[in-house]
């Protein structure tokens, strides 16, 4: 892939703002064996056992308090939610800002949008370190279903789009357009961040999802 490229792996799809029960899962079925760390939380336990509230819910209320926990059927994941904030390292001589991860959890960027609310609610994960929770976001598909809970409050989010972007090797123009991706926006939405390959981290993987 070239400097300055983004691949867009898939377009919108249809959003479905009905709230769906939780669907019957059975692990995914692979051809070859998936040569990367196994995950240290619980992200392949089953997610019927989760007690999620999956009873009918009238409305969304936009949740004034930051996401606790991420359930992703599409992957067998389910995980808590921290907040992180911003942080400052040296590289190559420069001063540069980058958002803190946590170990064995998604990290929920602290100044983005409360689920239910306007705005970009962004959370990130490593894919092969430190608890790997997104070790299998690439898995992932336009039209996937995506829960953020707030507490006991479920907020159900679909996925539109998957997008590969350049970053280890990108111009500043292109590290410009992937931080827009993760700042605020005008309406409801929610974006999942992690690095791709694995072991190499070069890209940025996104995946953005809205109710």
């Amino acid at each position: 892939m070239g400097q300055g490229t983004t691949v867009r792996i898939a377009a919108m799809a249809t959003v479905d703002t009905a709230l769906p029960r939780l669907p019957t899962l059975t692990p995914a079925v692979t051809t070859a064996p998936v040569v990367a760390p196994t995950p240290s939380v619980t992200v392949l336990r089953s997610l019927e056992a989760s007690r999620i509230p999956w009873g009918v819910i009238s409305s969304r209320p936009p949740a004034n308090s930051p996401p606790t926990r991420l359930v992703i059927p599409k992957i067998m994941l389910d995980t808590a939610i921290r907040p992180v904030g911003l942080q400052t390292i040296q590289e190559h001589g420069k001063t540069k800002l980058i958002w803190g991860t946590v170990n064995d959890a998604a990290g929920f960027h602290q100044t983005s949008a409360y689920p239910g609310n306007a705005g970009n609610t962004v959370i990130n994960g490593h894919r092969d370190i430190r608890g790997s929770v997104f070790l299998h976001l690439d898995r992932m598909k336009v039209g996937d279903q995506i829960i953020v809970l707030v507490g006991d409050v479920a907020y159900h989010y679909y996925a539109t789009e998957v997008l590969v972007l350049p970053e280890a090797l990108a111009s500043a123009e292109q590290r410009e357009r992937n931080a827009q991706l993760m700042g605020p926006m005008s309406e409801e939405r929610l974006t999942l961040i992690t690095c791709t390959p694995l072991g190499l981290a070069t890209h940025r993987l996104l995946v953005v999802a809205k109710p």
